[in-house]
């Protein structure tokens, strides 16, 4: 026998059974275990224990939810029979469903630029809860049908609402490091050429305005970061930056503007 702690009760099965034919319902007494607690702490807890076993992990409401809820994908104009779809897994509906989603998620923004706000909690436009619901059971899906594949389009509805596209903090916090050392490099090799190290020759070279450059570097410590960036570059502990091989002909470009 098993246990596994949920907060202040205990969760029991055989794992005896688990290999054993699935019961009625489909599902083996592992994934049963996991279905009755659907937690990261008791998925973890399972999987560490048995990761040769299939844990089945789908729990939305699937095909009993759109039949609960078919007025109001009508009213977002979503058509039944395309969740329907994508409920079987069938990746072109996924695919339709996502852009669709998409689309309905950018006249809700659209529309909040205008001035109209507060149209999700008046349910006049799509919110990111039912959004990430709808994502949920395109997911489960795939785990209900055996079928792990997943579309380009529903990723990429994914990432916009996780928050892992381009202007997420994360990756401008990522092109503000490249863009440092960029800039440092370029300081390094002007210096390395008896050159001034200008925060308008570095910016025109990077073609980035001026100002970037200068808040980066208050005060133009620029020089001093291009220094040290020369120095380890002669002991051999900085690589050379995506702007290597290109430096000549950016610095001569910057010249003549």
């Amino acid at each position: 026998m098993i246990c596994l702690p949920r907060r202040n009760r205990v969760i029991a099965f055989d794992m005896s059974e688990n290999r054993a034919e699935n019961d009625k319902s489909g599902f083996s007494p592992l994934s049963k275990a996991f279905k009755s607690d659907p937690t990261i702490e008791n998925y973890v807890a399972l999987r560490r224990k048995h990761p040769d076993e299939v844990i089945k992990v789908g729990i939305s409401g699937g095909i009993e939810w759109l039949f609960a809820n078919e007025d109001l994908l009508r009213s977002f104009n979503i058509p039944s029979n395309l969740v329907a779809g994508s409920l079987d897994a069938d990746p072109d509906s996924i695919s339709e469903f996502s852009l669709i989603l998409m689309e309905r998620l950018i006249e809700r923004n659209d529309a909040e630029k205008e001035g109209k706000t507060h149209l999700a909690s008046r349910g006049e436009a799509i919110s990111d809860s039912q959004v990430n619901y709808l994502i949920n059971m395109m997911l489960d899906s795939l785990d209900w049908n055996d079928d792990l594949f997943i579309p380009r389009d529903l990723i990429v509805l994914i990432r916009n609402q996780i928050g892992g596209g381009k202007d997420s903090a994360i990756a401008k916090r990522l092109k503000s490091h490249e863009l440092e050392e960029n800039a440092e490099f370029i300081g390094a090799q002007l210096l390395e050429r008896g050159e001034t190290v200008s925060l308008r020759k570095v910016a025109s070279i990077l073609q980035v305005n001026a100002s970037t450059i200068s808040r980066m570097y208050p005060g133009n410590t620029l020089i001093e970061r291009s220094t040290k960036f020369l120095e380890q570059m002669k002991r051999g502990s900085k690589s050379e930056t995506p702007f290597a091989d290109n430096l000549e002909k950016r610095t001569s470009q910057a010249e003549t503007e």
